[in-house]
């Protein structure tokens, strides 16, 4: 089993046991995207550009 990652952020209102919102990722990924998430919360520029709105859910 691997550690659910958010698809989108409880911090911007995903639903936190909603099965749609969880992405099951590695254990060595979930360490990667969660030592580097938290620029997405400080506003660094590299997480406000234009992209899919869905990258991870399509």
């Amino acid at each position: 089993m691997w550690p659910g990652h958010h698809i989108h952020d409880l911090l911007h209102g995903g639903a936190p046991v909603a099965r749609a919102n969880l992405l099951p990722v590695p254990p060595e990924i979930h360490e990667t995207i969660n030592t580097v998430y938290p620029q997405c919360y400080a506003g660094d520029v590299r997480w406000r550009t234009i992209g899919p709105d869905r990258p991870y859910s399509d």
